[in-house]
């Protein structure tokens, strides 16, 4: 093969990988634009807002248990000290006690 028959086999081999490259990025575009201008459904709006709203459902929840526990450990404790202090009282008032 001589020189010339190699720089036009060589031309030609660029050339087509030129239009390939070409064609690949004419689809690319074509698709990318497809995608953009097609449309978002509410559904799929609807869908991600009722999992958001879900998740958050959860949470409160935990948060309102947790609170419960903590505010049953406060009566708990705030029942101990009044019945304490209605004891004293009785035994005061009844002059067991003295101050």
């Amino acid at each position: 093969m001589s020189i010339e028959e190699l720089d036009r086999l060589v031309d030609e081999i660029l050339s087509n990988a030129e239009k390939e490259r070409e064609r690949i990025l004419r689809e690319a575009r074509e698709k990318a634009v497809s995608i953009l201008n097609k449309p978002i459904t509410l559904d799929d709006y609807r869908r991600e807002a009722d999992e958001i709203i879900e998740k958050a459902r959860k949470q409160a929840d935990e948060i309102v248990k947790e609170a419960e526990k903590e505010a049953e450990k406060i009566r708990a404790r705030a029942n101990t000290r009044l019945n304490e202090a209605i004891d004293f009282l009785v035994q005061y008032v009844a002059g067991l006690t003295k101050e």
